[in-house]
């Protein structure tokens, strides 16, 4: 896939660059939106309405999957991409070209957000709650000098309180 106005098109990357299209789901819907456009019409952006009416789209979508939650943003997309390679394949440099990334370390803070992301995801509710009240307590310790740190019987009684 051509791409005419990369994001990352200062020297000495070029100005128009190419992606490989790998997944053979998108590789088919492509070629479904592309097949019957004339040359004139395949020279036309995918998406020519401009970003405020892509992001309005893009929250309303995720408002009607019940995802508005999660607060993701079309640049989500990079990371949880980056990450699902990441984790599949444990292949950098592909990872690198496929992405487009000039600098390795640009890439690895995509692949670590994701990774951190996808853990607090994971995390069950009862584990949400314990790391929440370890906060509170790491909060209240760090407030206070003279604050002791609670006893196992405490953490007991407030793990206990948090299942119910």
């Amino acid at each position: 896939m051509a791409i005419r106005k990369p994001k990352m098109r200062q020297h000495p990357h070029p100005r128009k660059q190419f992606s490989v299209i790998e997944d053979p789901w998108v590789a088919g819907w492509v070629d479904w939106m592309t097949s019957t456009l004339t040359a004139e019409e395949a020279d036309t952006p995918l998406w020519p309405h401009g970003y405020p009416a892509f992001y309005r789209l893009w929250d309303k979508t995720l408002g009607e999957m019940g995802l508005a939650s999660l607060h993701l943003t079309p640049g989500s997309l990079r990371a949880g991409g980056a990450t699902h390679h990441f984790l599949k394949y444990q292949d950098v440099p592909r990872l690198r070209r496929r992405g487009r990334w000039r600098v390795e370390g640009t890439l690895e803070h995509y692949v670590q957000e994701g990774l951190y992301a996808l853990q607090l995801l994971q995390l069950q509710v009862r584990g949400q709650s314990i790391v929440a009240e370890l906060c509170l307590v790491g909060k209240r310790l760090l407030n206070n000098e003279n604050l002791e740190a609670p006893s196992l019987n405490e953490r007991s009684s407030a793990q206990r309180s948090a299942r119910r």
